[in-house]
């Protein structure tokens, strides 16, 4: 039985995750990407603001809702939102594996340990995307344009925080960390990655 391809493309605001996404399913012939963002919008129109209200603000926003007992209130809304969104993003990966699909996933709320998968089922690669140097990260934010920039620079130290935090947890739980400095060469080693664990997995 054929266990599909699930790449995670996880990474604070900014870091290029869509964009490696969409070149990376041309590398390695994926049609199909999901982004967390779109995941939420859905969960959104199902359950009331009323009974998740952290799930319909701005993960970067909501940590101005963090409980006074929360460790780092600065990624509060990240780490809830992904939690809140876990259960959704293994039913995409189950789904993946029923209909014997290869999908990549990006976003902001896929933190390395939440995510649980059946390994047996599908063959998983979960990457966190950075950009180390704060002044790049910046200019990247600022290509989202305007609308979206203004209150990510507004709260940047939140998004690097964020950051520091993603790339802890991947390596506590022994996901790849990749420095999208330049984006051709970011695709090429994430797929030469995915390429070389499923050939000596397969050999």
């Amino acid at each position: 039985m054929y266990r599909p391809l699930v790449i995670i493309l996880g990474g604070s605001d900014g870091t290029g995750k869509s964009t490696i996404g969409i070149e990376l399913a041309k590398r390695l012939n994926i049609s199909t990407q999901i982004g967390t963002d779109m995941i939420r919008e859905v969960m959104r129109s199902c359950v009331s603001e009323k009974m998740l209200p952290v799930l319909h603000t701005s993960a970067i926003l909501a940590a101005d809702m963090a409980p006074v007992h929360f460790k780092y209130p600065e990624i509060y809304g990240f780490v809830e939102q992904a939690r809140q969104m876990k259960g959704a993003v293994e039913s995409i990966i189950k789904r993946a594996a029923v209909e014997s699909r290869d999908v990549i996933i990006d976003g902001v709320h896929l933190i390395p340990g939440i995510i649980k998968v059946e390994p047996e089922k599908v063959r998983l690669h979960h990457f966190i995307i950075i950009v180390s140097d704060p002044e790049e990260h910046k200019i990247r934010i600022l290509g989202q344009g305007e609308h979206r920039s203004r209150y990510k620079i507004a709260n940047f130290v939140r998004g690097r925080a964020f950051q520091q935090y993603l790339t802890e947890q991947a390596i506590q739980n022994g996901c790849h960390v990749v420095h999208n400095r330049d984006l051709a060469e970011t695709v090429e080693l994430i797929a030469a990655i995915v390429e070389e664990h499923d050939e000596i997995n397969m050999s």
